[in-house]
């Protein structure tokens, strides 16, 4: 997978951060791993969202075809 634009200049922040804070270079590649996963979810989204426009609405859950359930009806 392609690496995102900024991501190198990113990790390389979180690196030193961390490394300042005290943090063990095994936690701080995990705070990596973590940020590269969230970033490939969005770039994923993204190209789904591209390629079917209409799948997802405005909040980002997918259409259903389903109509909404009727709240006002009460069953007795």
């Amino acid at each position: 997978m392609p690496v995102p634009p900024g991501f190198e200049k990113l990790m390389a922040a979180v690196v030193k951060n961390e490394y300042r804070k005290g943090v063990p270079a095994e936690e701080a590649l995990t705070v990596i791993k973590t940020m590269w996963q969230r970033q490939m979810a969005v770039q994923q989204a993204e190209k789904i969202a591209l390629e079917k426009p209409d799948a997802v609405d405005e909040d980002g859950a997918e259409e259903t075809t389903e109509p909404p359930p009727d709240l006002r009806k009460v069953e007795k």
